[in-house]
């Protein structure tokens, strides 16, 4: 079971607010920001959340800590024809601005876009207002199960949540976890299941897993599984999950 406690410290929160407000201009351009493989890691991670949802017409979608607006770009070309909703929302104010700077000048008409600074922890929105609330990369700096919490607070009965995070139980995440000394914490599947399988109407989950074959296509992409037939031996070799909720 993952030990981690119910508490969240603010000093934590500050530190990545802090952090990604000074790289700002360096994860500008993501070429120079990762290496070859995080770059695929990261698209693959975004393709898998545009597949795991299906957006309708004038829905509402929230992104927790949207970043630099890559993921919003992704479901501009799935969506465009349709009218929806996409607030962004992150912690880091000079994130923000250069994602509504970037997003302006890429996504069209039909698309209503806000920017809202607010914590993970403590959102500024009502219950139950989004029809999708998406959280890409973003658990991993805070309590990611007090953020799923608060997650769960705003979005609508019948609403989704799609959620990708690092697996706790992987050596390279255990590393990151080690070198940050409790400032980013990964998720243990196991763990997520037992806290929130009877909260929830169903969750299915795609383990991202990474191949570690030189010149082959770096996370071998699987198909959604309900939570429940995820193999023991995938929980512990794949080093992202995606995990979609449906509320």
């Amino acid at each position: 079971m993952d030990s981690f406690q119910n508490t969240e410290s603010k000093n934590s929160r500050l530190h990545w607010r802090d952090h990604f407000n000074f790289q700002v201009e360096k994860f500008s351009e993501p070429a120079k920001a990762l290496d070859f493989s995080n770059q695929k890691l990261m698209k693959q991670v975004h393709e898998g959340i545009v597949d795991a949802i299906s957006i309708k017409r004038k829905c509402r979608v929230l992104d927790v800590g949207c970043g630099l607006g890559d993921l919003e770009i992704e479901l501009y070309r799935k969506y465009k024809t349709q009218s929806i909703e996409i607030v962004c929302m992150d912690i880091a104010e000079k994130v923000l601005k250069k994602c509504k700077e970037r997003l302006e000048h890429v996504v069209g008409e039909g698309y209503a876009l806000e920017f809202v600074q607010t914590d993970i922890l403590n959102m500024a929105f009502k219950n139950s207002q989004f029809d999708v609330v998406i959280a890409s990369e973003s658990l991993q700096y805070v309590n990611p199960y007090l953020a799923f919490e608060e997650i769960l607070r705003v979005t609508k009965k019948g609403g989704t949540i799609v959620l990708s995070v690092p697996n706790k139980l992987h050596p390279v995440i255990q590393k990151a976890e080690l070198r940050n000394r409790g400032k980013y914490r990964a998720i243990e599947l196991d763990a997520f299941r037992d806290r929130y399988l009877k909260k929830v109407s169903e969750i299915y989950v795609r383990p991202l897993i990474f191949a570690e074959v030189q010149n082959e296509k770096p996370y071998i992409d699987n198909e959604f599984k309900d939570i429940s037939l995820i193999s023991e031996t995938e929980t512990k070799i794949a080093n992202r999950f995606i995990i979609r909720v449906e509320v």
